[in-house]
């Protein structure tokens, strides 16, 4: 086994120990986002192989005027509502590519990508809803030890420093 692969079954095991760790694969073409943020992965699942396509986040910290902080209230759900650097095609303007995981935007720039994301050549990589699993690691605004930013950066990193490249959907670290 590999060392992300160790480490992410690590990091895995324990929230699931904590019942903050869910996996959501698309029922009745849907998927179930739970409530909260954290850090999510998704995943291309074939019959024989998983294959990691993106790792992000949601929940920041931030000081407000008052000099107060606190986790913004950002969601997995707010998640399937993004253009890039990835879709989760939902629309009827989508057509064929209806209920598909979309990446690889066609534009760099956003305002551009928002307004060609239902072409059909508006992003690289297309794969049903189907071929998609969704993992979730709950960080709720004061766990004793993790922030979603850590998270995040923890498994980037060490995916980047074993295969030398980040997932395909990912563009930065």
């Amino acid at each position: 086994m590999n060392t992300f692969q160790k480490i992410y079954d690590t990091l895995k095991l324990e929230f699931l120990d904590k019942h903050q760790f869910t996996t959501s694969t698309a029922l009745n073409n849907r998927f179930n986002w739970p409530d909260g943020s954290g850090v999510y992965t998704i995943w291309e699942v074939d019959s024989e192989v998983r294959r990691l396509l993106y790792i992000g986040m949601c929940g920041t910290f931030n000081r407000d005027d008052a000099g107060a902080v606190s986790m913004n209230k950002s969601t997995f759900p707010d998640r399937k509502g993004r253009w890039t650097p990835y879709r989760f095609a939902e629309s009827e303007k989508d057509g064929d590519f209806r209920r598909h995981f979309r990446f690889g935007p066609k534009e760099k720039n956003t305002d551009k990508q928002r307004k060609i994301m239902h072409e059909n050549d508006a992003y690289s990589t297309s794969i049903p809803y189907g071929g998609i699993s969704i993992d979730f690691f709950v960080i709720d605004e004061w766990n004793d030890r993790y922030t979603p930013a850590l998270v995040e950066s923890m498994l980037l990193t060490s995916y980047i420093k074993e295969f030398k490249t980040l997932p395909p959907a990912n563009n930065s670290l």
